[in-house]
């Protein structure tokens, strides 16, 4: 008896010794009485009973979180938001002292023809410009000018009224003073720059960014699914799921800043996971649907099943994700804690918009969904079977499967190798692009005040004659050793003398060996003989020394979280320890290939010109600990796909050995279509400026790359054959069925 009713095709019993596919696959599901699949069926065949009502409520929800990223602000994270360790208890101590640290912007001035500067000559426009700048609006003071040791430039140094972490909302008065002043001054050339017009040039770029990117992905995704649909409107109903998706995120991630401040990238992120899993959920769920409907079932029957078999793997492997990312909020920093809630929900919207709106279109829809036709194109998204290609290539892995497991390690372990000498670093003003304006006046300023190239500062706090004493040690110790320090630039005492702030000029740069040791000295040598009752070290240095740091000492706990999810889930959803072995084992390989990628190509100097950067020398300090992440939430889409289906054959009665062969070469044009536009998505993110995520963009695209085709159709296929005898253990009632023949299998 046929669970969903009659069919249009003719009986194939005879033909298929485990039945006909369609029928594999709603009977084994019915069979299992699984409490997942009835509820995933109910939610679907509520919403295919009601496309209006499930489409109206989906509509509402979505305008809803999507309204909210115009009416609250995202919330911007600040300096003291961002740091970490010893650097936050630093700047924490001297806030609380009551020290007001106002966002400084820097104006340079030269004579256009490179002559040096008089007073006699000069005088009157330097007043001029220091003048205009203490009378533009938001301006709290302006210093002195500074001329330069050859004699050829000026500094003069605005103070920007109010709090120092949103300045860049008000930097335009000093923008507006210097433009002025060249108007009217053009034997002078003048730049400015400072923290407030650094950080307005980076989120401006960072916007047109993420434009860019939507703009590329919009019709790169859309040409793909036209290729595997061949039908203009079901190609847009996945590119409909996953930009709903990334706008509802969107929204709900203003909310959550609120509370969790934004340090510029979350709605890269969201975007970046949005477009790739939303597209893919869709795409899996659609593309099975279009399978019953092809062989013979009715639209209801087909989103049913769709909804047992896709569904249930969109189910699984979104809640997969999420708590895999829920394992960066161990990492407690505020890119890690926002990526983690923007990846999150996204992914939360895409799950359950690919589990109720797709089977409200579907039904609503009816025969439109597949109009109009793309010529040529629609005739062949219409098959049905395997691919001929993965079946030539599982062949000899079927038979030689020691051999091919052989070849896999040794191709993995060579793609891993560079990995072992990735060196990490913190971002820092110096690696964003010189072709931003503050950038070029940030290095004129360098080029014509040459001196310290980082700093640190030693906060102090205890009684006043102790906060004196340890003062003076301090720039004693500065000034011993010249050839770290340029001295101390600045000490800064509080009102009741018992705190004092030092900040100390260092040679080399940030994130230089010579500057991690200064810092180190301070922190175990100076500062704890220095008799006061609580110190700390921070600065620019000691940021980025904490951060990484932070992350070496979490990179334990998420990994060793995300594996035991990934362990649980899939024993969880196939009661198989071998599966959820392999399963790991696969998420690992694909990780630690990409880290290898990244590592071979970002701290070389080989592909510059190819990818359009410039090398650092290292890997940015996150991208490790978030790559991992991800792609071991992402592998699980096609993994789930595809041992559902293994097991779906196996539940039938077939052989293990034959339900591995069907269940991989089965979905092997989804898996290709979804990891053709994951790719595409990841590699227009690593066509872009900002080396943070050019590097996640290339590293993803080449792991999803690996294990969509090596993967799946070699390494996958070999462990499973390898462990095929006790593959479904410690299950008693799978892989024990009938031993039905190879050739017999459905190929239709």
């Amino acid at each position: 008896m046929r669970l969903y009713g009659t069919k249009n095709n003719s009986d194939s019993s005879a033909r298929y010794p485990g039945g006909e596919p369609s029928e594999i696959n709603s009977s084994n599901l019915h069979a299992a009485g699984s409490s997942r699949g009835g509820i995933i069926r109910g939610i679907a065949l509520w919403s295919a009973r009601r496309p209006l009502w499930a489409l109206l409520v989906w509509v509402l929800l979505i305008g809803l979180t999507v309204s909210l990223s115009t009416l609250v602000p995202t919330r911007m994270a600040g300096e003291i938001d961002s740091l970490n360790g010893q650097s936050r208890e630093a700047a924490v101590m001297a806030r609380d002292a009551g020290k007001h640290d106002a966002a400084e912007e820097n104006v340079l001035l030269k004579r256009s023809d490179g002559a040096e500067i008089s007073e006699e000559q000069d005088g009157a426009a330097i007043e001029d410009l220091h003048r205009q700048l203490g009378t533009a609006s938001h301006v709290e003071s302006v210093k002195d000018p500074v001329p330069s040791e050859d004699g050829k430039s000026v500094l003069i140094t605005a103070s920007i009224e109010g709090n120092p972490d949103t300045a860049s909302e008000r930097v335009e008065g000093v923008h507006s003073a210097v433009s002025d002043f060249s108007s009217h001054h053009s034997e002078y050339t003048t730049v400015n720059t400072g923290n407030a017009t650094i950080n307005s040039d980076f989120q401006t770029w960072l916007g047109e960014d993420l434009n860019h990117a939507t703009v590329v992905t919009l019709p790169i995704t859309l040409i793909i699914l036209l290729i595997v649909f061949g039908a203009w409107i079901v190609a847009g109903l996945p590119l409909l799921v996953g930009l709903a998706s990334v706008f509802s995120a969107t929204g709900l991630w203003a909310v959550a800043s609120q509370v969790f401040p934004d340090q510029g990238l979350i709605s890269h992120v969201i975007l970046l996971i949005g477009m790739a899993v939303g597209v893919d959920y869709s795409l899996f769920y659609v593309r099975r649907f279009r399978e019953e409907r092809t062989v013979g079932y009715q639209r209801l029957e087909a989103t049913h099943i769709a909804a047992e078999t896709a569904g249930h793997s969109v189910l699984i492997s979104g809640l997969a994700v999420c708590l895999s990312m829920a394992g960066l909020l161990l990492v407690q920093d505020t890119l890690s804690t926002g990526a983690a809630i923007g990846a999150i929900s996204v992914v939360l919207v895409a799950m359950v918009s690919s589990l109720t709106v797709l089977p409200a279109l579907l039904m609503l829809l009816r025969g439109a969904v597949d109009r109009p036709r793309v010529p040529f194109v629609w005739r062949l998204s219409q098959g049905t079977g395997g691919s001929k290609l993965a079946h030539r290539i599982i062949g000899p892995v079927s038979r030689y499967p020691w051999v091919a497991l052989a070849i896999m390690v040794v191709l993995f372990g060579a793609l891993a190798a560079p990995a072992a000498s990735m060196s990490l670093k913190m971002t820092t003003v110096d690696d964003y692009p010189r072709y931003l304006s503050s950038m070029q006046a940030l290095d004129d300023i360098r080029e014509a005040f040459p001196g310290s190239k980082s700093s640190a500062n030693v906060v102090l706090e205890g009684e006043p004659e102790q906060v004196r004493q340890a003062v003076d040690k301090v720039t004693q110790h500065a000034g011993e050793d010249t050839q770290t320090y340029a001295g101390v630039s600045n000490t800064w005492t509080s009102a009741d003398q018992r705190t004092a702030v030092v900040d100390i000029a260092v040679k080399h740069t940030s994130d230089s060996a010579q500057a991690h040791q200064a810092v180190n000295r301070l922190r175990s040598n100076v500062a704890p003989s220095l008799g006061v009752s609580r110190w700390a070290v921070g600065g620019d240095i000691a940021s980025g020394m904490d951060y990484t740091q932070n992350l070496s000492s979490k990179i334990p706990w998420v990994v060793g979280i995300v594996i035991a999810v990934t362990f649980i889930f899939m024993f969880g959803a196939y009661r198989s320890i071998p599966l959820a072995g392999i399963t790991i084992v696969l998420n690992l390989a694909s990780t630690l290939a990409a880290f290898g990628a990244v590592t071979a190509i970002f701290q070389g100097t080989w592909a510059e010109n190819l990818l359009g950067f410039t090398s650092t020398g290292h890997v940015v300090s996150w991208i490790p600990l978030m790559l991992f992440v991800i792609l071991s939430g992402l592998s699980l889409d096609y993994h789930i796909l595809v041992v559902s289906r293994i097991r779906e054959f196996a539940a039938a009665g077939y052989s293990t050995q034959d339900a591995i062969r069907e269940g991989i070469t089965r979905t092997a044009g989804v898996i290709t279509s979804a990891a053709v536009i994951m790719i595409a998505v990841f590699c227009v993110f690593g066509g872009l400026s900002f080396i943070e995520m050019k590097q996640i963009g290339i590293g993803l695209a080449f792991a999803v790359l690996l294990d969509a085709t090596v993967v799946r159709l070699v390494f996958l296929p070999a462990l499973l054959m390898v462990c095929r005898r006790f593959l479904w253990w410690p299950s008693k009632n799978i892989g024990r069925g009938i031993k039905a023949s190879h050739e017999t299998l459905p190929r239709s």
